[in-house]
């Protein structure tokens, strides 16, 4: 898993499921010691021998019923974040959010990354002064988000002045991925 991408939901769903076999281990442990501790109490050696099968079943059955519920609850908690919203171009995650009346932002981190350009904190607000007001804006978080009409300007602007990727970028959004986010919006 790539490391330069570390607020993805995927690696929070990892940290989970590790987190969730952890306990479902220590669950099954102590279970089991319950188990043999009260078997051994009530019949001695003879209650663990012919218990110990018959706890490891029961424990097993709720296990795999419960597990497997509690583990398909929690993948869609996890994701349930990123859910709709999360839109690939060339393998580069990029993030878009409606701001209703069927208008979309999309994070300026993520356009950046496609495009391979890199701006400091002093660039990314020379760049939002420059642009038309409520183009690019910080949110509460301090993330920077395109508004939509603003981000497909720019890239049109880039690729007439040849830019390739721009281009494709552009189109990528104009035809794959906001006319399926405006029909979903009801717009």
């Amino acid at each position: 898993m790539s490391t330069d991408f570390p607020d993805r939901p995927r690696d929070a769903y990892e940290t989970w499921h590790g987190r969730w076999l952890t306990a479902s281990r220590v669950w099954v442990a102590l279970g089991l010691i319950g188990a043999l501790a009260l078997l051994g109490s009530l019949m001695g050696f003879i209650g663990i021998l012919f218990g110990v099968p018959l706890v490891a079943a029961f424990i097993a059955r709720g296990l795999v019923a419960g597990g497997s519920a509690v583990h398909g609850w929690g993948r869609r908690r996890i994701w349930a974040e990123a859910q709709g919203r999360h839109h690939a171009f060339d393998d580069i995650w990029v993030r878009i959010e409606a701001e209703g009346g069927g208008r979309f932002r999309i994070r300026a981190d993520d356009a950046w990354r496609v495009l391979g350009i890199s701006l400091d904190e002093l660039g990314r607000r020379k760049l939002a002064a420059r642009l038309p007001p409520a183009a690019l804006r910080q949110d509460v978080q301090g993330f920077w988000w395109f508004a939509e009409a603003a981000l497909l300007a720019d890239l049109h602007q880039r690729a007439e002045g040849g830019d390739q990727r721009a281009w494709r970028f552009c189109l990528w959004l104009e035809r794959e991925v906001l006319p399926p986010l405006r029909r979903q919006s009801g717009v």
